[in-house]
């Protein structure tokens, strides 16, 4: 939970200090860990797709509502309440290229098993 945390830490302060955003970086912020949260589930999703086992997203109407709704417990428990900036993290070297190899191996694993769905649809 600390390192999910983190990560909505160095995102907030990406928007906050890099791009001077001052109006809304909560809501980048929400979106941004949402979009990644997503896009590992619908990664495993795929695998057990790839694997033949019952996969839980069907449809384009469940991919928007399980968006959503993890959109939604993410600002509901998180973001609303800023948790994330009540532990006192610091920005430092090492937790940046943590979260920047969190963004390529999500990338990369998502790109490695759609190839192999693909790949055993024959298209």
């Amino acid at each position: 939970m600390r390192l999910y945390l983190y990560l909505h830490y160095r995102i907030f302060r990406f928007y906050k200090d890099v791009m001077n955003e001052n109006q809304v970086p909560l809501f980048y912020t929400n979106t941004s860990v949402t979009t990644l949260l997503w896009g590992n589930l619908f990664t495993v999703d795929c695998l057990l797709s790839y694997l033949d086992i019952n996969t839980f997203i069907t449809s384009v109407p469940q991919v928007i509502v399980s968006f959503l709704s993890i959109w939604i417990l993410n600002y509901l428990f998180i973001v609303r309440k800023k948790i994330f900036l009540n532990f006192q993290f610091k920005k430092n070297k090492l937790g940046g290229y943590a979260i920047i190899f969190y963004f390529i191996l999500t990338f990369v694993s998502f790109l490695i098993i759609a190839t192999l769905n693909r790949a055993k649809l024959g298209l």
